[in-house]
């Protein structure tokens, strides 16, 4: 999690101060005609039981093409959320898009590695009720069905 992490510190925000659940929802903006996105950040929130506050963690974020459905993911590794902060940017400029890519989707926890109840933008819970048997990885797919569901 970087040369700054305390162990301490993880240990009490995840398991002597807590409870519950956090919510993660990406803030998105782009041109709905293009699919060219401008900005990305994560909002993260708390839950509504438990005795919760933010917690730190790692995920990845995948990416779907609108243009072509089935083709793999554009993946965002190793974003690092802080327990300080609800706003996390994501930098786009190192960001390689395909030719002719066009974003439809945005999944924040690809792969599963978050412990976080995952919320949809508009735009992407679309995409994935009309597309989600073209998420090859059975995992982020069961996630997303499980997170359609929430």
């Amino acid at each position: 999690m970087g040369p700054d992490f305390n162990m301490d510190e993880w240990l009490r925000c995840w398991l002597l101060d807590t409870s519950g659940i956090n919510t993660l929802e990406p803030v998105v903006e782009y041109d709905h005609f293009t699919g060219q996105l401008s900005s990305l950040k994560i909002k993260q929130g708390l839950g509504m039981r438990g005795k919760n506050r933010l917690k730190i963690q790692k995920l990845d974020i995948g990416l779907y093409n609108r243009s072509n459905p089935s083709e793999k993911p554009v993946i965002i590794k190793d974003v690092v959320l802080r327990d300080y902060d609800q706003d996390t940017p994501i930098d786009l400029s190192a960001i390689f898009l395909p030719a002719g890519f066009v974003l439809g989707a945005v999944y924040l926890n690809e792969g599963g590695y978050a412990v976080a109840k995952v919320r949809f933008d508009s735009a992407s819970r679309d995409w994935f009720t009309s597309n989600l048997e073209k998420v090859a990885d059975p995992l982020t797919r069961a996630s997303i069905w499980r997170q359609l569901w929430l």
